[in-house]
């Protein structure tokens, strides 16, 4: 009985690129051209995967070559064969269009409703086969990162580190404070800061693993002026 090293030996890997090749184009002489070889030279090709298969794997029409059963059966697993060999002998370098992998990316959930959508496009774009697995965001980035937790991170702070992680500005916001219709200081024109602090607040969540010394971006703007605000209410939710 041969090894699979043996039974492999037969098979030239270019014969299985030239079977890709044919595959899409499904003429010989595009084929041809697609891997720079002449027709006559694309032709012998055929004929020796009809010999390696067994099977005529094309039938001539006026419309072009046409795909048997057996050579539509081996689209599927060429492809993903092809794409492990590249993988095995160019590991180094990253191709979009061949990247299967789940990449993990954590954003704080208003970031999330403006970003998530044309993010989720962009990266379908140029990787297809790649997907996203949105992360519960952290007021500590830098650790999800450090422990492999998320591959990246949209935060509102720039990285203490940056050398270890290398950051880009995407955009600027500024802050909001949102309050009742009938608030008492709804019908103020102008709203200062201190204003504000003397009504409770309810408070949006960014990470509800974080411990009780995390402070949340407001307070810690709040501190410098001496000022503190009473929290009554606290979710993770955005639409509560």
């Amino acid at each position: 009985m041969k090894t699979l090293e043996q039974q492999l030996s037969r098979v030239d890997l270019n014969l299985l690129v030239s079977l890709s090749v044919l595959l899409k184009e499904k003429n010989v002489s595009r084929a041809a051209e697609t891997l720079y070889l002449s027709q006559p030279a694309m032709s012998r090709t055929l004929k020796r995967l009809r010999d390696v298969f067994d099977d005529p794997l094309f039938y001539r029409e006026s419309a072009g070559l046409q795909p048997t059963d057996k050579a539509l059966s081996l689209q599927e697993p060429l492809s993903e064969i092809l794409m492990s060999v590249n993988k095995l002998i160019d590991s180094t370098k990253f191709t979009p269009e061949l990247c299967d992998q789940t990449f993990k990316i954590s954003l704080p959930p208003l970031m999330s409703r403006q970003l998530s959508v044309p993010l989720v496009r962009e990266v379908m774009r140029a990787a297809p086969k790649a997907s996203l697995l949105e992360y519960p965001a952290s007021k500590d980035p830098e650790k999800l990162l450090k422990q492999r937790e998320v591959d990246f991170s949209i935060h509102i702070t720039t990285p203490a580190n940056k050398e270890e992680f290398p950051s880009e500005l995407i955009g600027s916001t500024y802050g909001v404070v949102y309050g009742m219709k009938d608030h008492p200081l709804a019908n103020k024109k102008r709203v200062s800061i201190e204003d504000c602090v003397k009504y409770p607040f309810m408070d949006l969540n960014l990470d509800l693993r974080s411990d009780a010394d995390s402070q949340n971006p407001v307070d810690e703007y709040l501190a410098p002026l001496g000022l503190k605000r009473e929290v009554t209410f606290k979710s993770g939710q955005l639409n509560t």
